[in-house]
């Protein structure tokens, strides 16, 4: 047996034909459908066998739908115009109309006492009373719960369905991530290497003409070196394509878990599923959306942005990027289960992110901030992620120096005392290179506990409902 609830609601008349078509094609095979339906059109309504007419919670009518015609006729004297919908008219005879609603409320009572005292009605109450008696057993179940594996399953490729049918959906997020991949690849364009420039001494240093004339590195102190605009550039570019790879996810999450809530908060409570494997499904999906982008994304702007050209570096860098969206993912859902007022979240969880940033070592050395607030740089995972990929990005890297505008490498910028190490420039910031294992276990311990928090507050608050 199939129930259909008004499945023909809000939707055009060419819809609403398919669904009657598509269950009248079902009722066909054999399957019993039952299903409430409001006005609709004659060619519609001429799909169904039986009729169910129902007014103030009794029954008007219930029957063959040809014998509705005779019987609103000849027993309630309330014959349906020629070249009338028949749907339109019993709807309009059993109606409670606002303006007398004591008489109207009156005629449907005798409608309603006129059909228990119809031939129909006998016949239908005799049918019932006809029927064998079925001795319930309550001591046992009558239906096995589905097991924990066999809920995820199905909730896992209903969400897949959903996020990977809708071509207009995967357009436009293929379009997005691709376009700031280029644009950012366009801004930060250089030839990958894995070579770079440390310090860098300008042409306008007094030293440079006595390099002119033939000084040789070891004779000549060099008064302003400073870290080059190669160093400037790379760290920046790792620091847009962290926010880059992050932003969307988080956006993402805050305006669509409320949806979640709303539809887990009905199913769950009628019994359909529980919260745990539904919660579990959505979370799989999730990571496997965020995979599938942050490959594009990072395969295209990495390579464009010149950084470190080995695989094993790119592969940690989409890795990382990776971890990185999923834990801005659950940060956004966090954020999200407090409430259903989107603009309530955006407001409150965006000044959180900009909080997040600055102990991420993104607006500020981390060394500058003071000690009696520097721990909340640990739920941050721009923090994490910046001084991974940095670490990632200057350990193999071999660094040379340019001296008035020529590049050097080796012996020579040690000759010139130019050597600047990893150390040095991951020092900047802040940065200490034996933090890259630790960083790697905190990242993704950081994003379990936004996603546990996530579930803690949404179970909870659906409790509270229940």
């Amino acid at each position: 047996m199939l129930f259909a609830d008004e499945p023909t609601s809000c939707v055009d008349a060419s819809l609403a034909k398919s669904i009657v078509e598509s269950m009248y094609s079902i009722a066909e095979k054999g399957t019993t459908v039952l299903c409430t339906i409001h006005q609709p059109a004659s060619h519609l309504f001429e799909k169904f066998d039986k009729l169910l007419l129902l007014a103030q919670g009794q029954v008007v009518y219930f029957g063959k739908r040809l014998d509705a015609y005779e019987y609103f006729a000849y027993k309630l004297n309330r014959a349906c115009q020629l070249n009338y919908n028949p749907a339109d008219h019993y709807i309009n005879v059993t109606a409670i109309r606002p303006e007398d609603i004591e008489g109207t409320t009156r005629e449907v009572r005798g409608y309603c006492e006129k059909f228990q005292t119809s031939k129909i009605y006998e016949d239908v109450r005799d049918y019932v009373h006809a029927l064998p008696e079925e001795k319930i057993d309550n001591s046992k179940k009558q239906w096995n719960t589905p097991s924990f594996l066999t809920q995820v399953k199905t909730l896992f490729w209903r969400e897949l369905i959903n996020q990977f049918t809708d071509k207009r959906l995967i357009t436009v997020r293929s379009v997005q991530i691709s376009f700031f991949a280029l644009m950012y690849g366009a801004i930060y364009f250089r030839k990958s290497s894995t070579k770079f420039i440390g310090y860098e001494v300008r042409e306008e240093d007094p030293s440079c003409d006595l390099i002119a004339n033939g000084a040789n590195f070891t004779e000549v102190t060099f008064a302003q070196p400073s870290l080059s605009a190669d160093v400037q550039d790379v760290n920046g570019s790792i620091i847009s394509l962290i926010e880059e790879s992050c932003w969307p996810y988080w956006a993402l999450s805050i305006v669509g878990f409320p949806a979640y809530v709303a539809l887990w908060n009905y199913d769950c409570s009628n019994g359909l599923y529980k919260l745990p494997e539904a919660f579990i499904a959505m979370t799989i999906v999730e990571m496997m959306v965020v995979t599938v982008l942050s490959f594009v994304f990072c395969t295209i702007s990495y390579w464009m942005c010149g950084l470190y050209s080995g695989a094993a570096e790119y592969l940690t860098f989409w890795a990382m990027c990776l971890i990185n969206g999923w834990c801005a993912a659950s940060f956004g859902a966090f954020n999200a289960s407090f409430t259903q007022d989107v603009r309530r979240i955006q407001s409150i969880a965006a000044t959180c992110v900009i909080f997040l940033q600055i102990f991420g070592g993104v607006f500020v050395s981390l060394d500058d901030i003071p000690a009696g607030i520097s721990w909340l740089r640990y739920f941050s995972w721009f923090y994490y992620e910046n001084e991974i990929l940095q670490i990632n990005q200057w350990t193999n890297a071999e660094i040379g120096c340019r001296i008035c505008g020529e590049d050097f490498f080796g012996q020579d910028c040690t000759d010139a005392n130019l050597v600047a190490t990893s150390d040095l420039i991951l020092g900047t910031s802040g940065f200490r290179e034996n933090n890259y294992g630790r960083n790697v276990g905190l990242l993704i311990l950081l994003w379990l506990f936004y996603r546990g928090m996530n579930f803690g507050i949404s179970y909870f608050k659906f409790k509270q409902i229940q």
